[in-house]
């Protein structure tokens, strides 16, 4: 048996259309209303503790930093996303 965790499990229920409100047929499972919940429960503990474990002040500091120091490859960048947006 593969062990998937609930980040993959979520996936694979989104792909099969489980997620989705306008599939009421696969809903009327009550295993599939607890996989639901405990994917729900997974993600939203992931989500918090990403949050709370990531500072997005460094994030943003060192984002900044790399920015400045590759200034030509910073101007590149937005010269070719604003040329694309144009075309």
């Amino acid at each position: 048996m593969i062990w998937l965790g609930v980040p993959q499990r979520s996936e694979v229920m989104n792909s099969a259309g489980m997620l989705d409100n306008d599939n009421d047929n696969m809903l009327d499972n009550g295993m599939i209303h607890q996989v639901k919940s405990t994917i729900t429960t997974g993600v939203k503990q992931c989500r918090l503790a990403i949050r709370k474990h990531c500072n997005m002040q460094k994030i943003k500091k060192k984002y900044d930093a790399c920015l400045e120091k590759d200034r030509t490859g910073t101007l590149g960048f937005t010269t070719g996303a604003v040329v694309a947006l144009i075309l």
